[in-house]
């Protein structure tokens, strides 16, 4: 009995200290998850890269700022650009570079880029040809009609699938989620490597500048998922599980000696 308890014991401080060095890897990041509303409060302290604003001339293109979060199951992103009117649709892609899972493509993406002082432009001056799956991001309108909000339509490879309901009037900024399971990446401490490209801009492209807005600007933005909410909050169970099981071995440890000296 007391190697079976001695067991037991041992085998949930591994699992404990096993996720607890999982969380301890991004302490702030894994303090709380994302809830998908429209209130981007919970972004606070998450990770983000501040794009550069004279890279495209739409605004309604122009991102201003990207933010992400991972765990097992989703990669979350908050997408801020330079225009908040109502009218202009959201339409971007979300490019996965290390998929393991899905159809993918290739394309030739900018890896350096230069100012042009003359046209106050970063012109791209070095590509790379990569393979990639991706996601589609755009406005549903179908949901206008009876909704209020800002409806957001996520697609995998030209498949939609679901619509995301905003409860924000807000046009200037968006926040989602992206099954990991779609490209094969839906494991715990995994990187996803991954790009955010605008949809095509015919106003720089008129202008013979580059008509394609990267995030991050020559290079991936990598993130490593972690453990979901419930592994998190498991934590103090576990704890509080040893914490009982000796207690109880030492309570059973005196009885038996008091039997003994009674004996």
């Amino acid at each position: 009995m007391k190697n079976k308890i001695i067991f037991i014991s041992i085998l949930l401080l591994v699992i404990m200290i096993s996720a607890v060095e999982i969380y301890a890897a991004d302490e702030v990041r894994y303090i709380r998850g994302i809830e998908i509303d429209g209130n981007f409060d919970d972004w606070d302290g998450k990770p983000h890269i501040i794009d550069n604003e004279d890279d495209i001339r739409s605004d309604w293109l122009n991102f201003t700022k990207v933010g992400y979060f991972a765990d097992d199951q989703y990669l979350y992103i908050y997408a801020e650009r330079l225009s908040s009117k109502s009218f202009y649709p959201w339409r971007f892609n979300v490019v996965i570079l290390n998929a393991k899972e899905g159809k993918q493509r290739y394309d030739y993406i900018p890896t350096k880029y230069e100012y042009d002082d003359k046209d106050k432009y970063y012109q791209p001056t070095r590509y790379r040809k990569r393979k990639y799956a991706q996601f589609q991001i755009s406005t549903d309108y179908s949901y206008y009609r009876n909704k209020k909000g800002t409806p957001i339509g996520i697609s995998f490879n030209g498949k939609k699938i679901e619509t995301v309901l905003l409860d924000s009037n807000s046009n200037k900024r968006i926040e989602f989620k992206l099954p990991l399971d779609k490209v094969g990446l839906d494991k715990e401490n995994i990187d996803v490597k991954f790009m955010i490209k605008s949809s095509f801009d015919i106003k720089s492209y008129r202008k013979g500048l580059y008509p394609y807005d990267w995030v991050a600007d020559g290079k991936p933005i990598i993130i490593t998922t972690g453990p979901t909410y419930w592994q998190i909050s498991s934590i103090p169970f576990f704890i509080m599980t040893i914490f009982i099981v000796k207690r109880k071995y030492r309570k059973g440890q005196e009885t038996e000696n008091s039997s003994k000296e009674t004996i």
